[in-house]
């Protein structure tokens, strides 16, 4: 589901022109990559196993997806 999402968003960022992509005034941008650095940090949290519960990591799953479905959207 959120490999999808990142497709997508890599999609509509590739048709963004590269002024506007070099651009440091682009937030679009800059919410994505930091949206990407937190599903960075929750892979590895799965991966070592160190969350708390399983309710715990579904909520923060589902936070990221609804984050990647707003940029969609933008």
């Amino acid at each position: 589901m959120i490999r999808n999402k990142l497709n997508n968003i890599i999609s509509i960022l590739a048709v963004i022109p590269p002024e506007i992509q070099d651009s440091a005034d682009c937030s679009l941008l800059n919410d994505v990559v930091q949206s990407a650095e937190e599903t960075t940090q929750l892979a590895h949290k799965c991966i070592d196993l160190s969350y708390t519960g399983k309710l715990l990591m579904q909520s923060d799953l589902d936070i990221i997806c609804e984050k990647f479905n707003t940029h969609i959207k933008s």
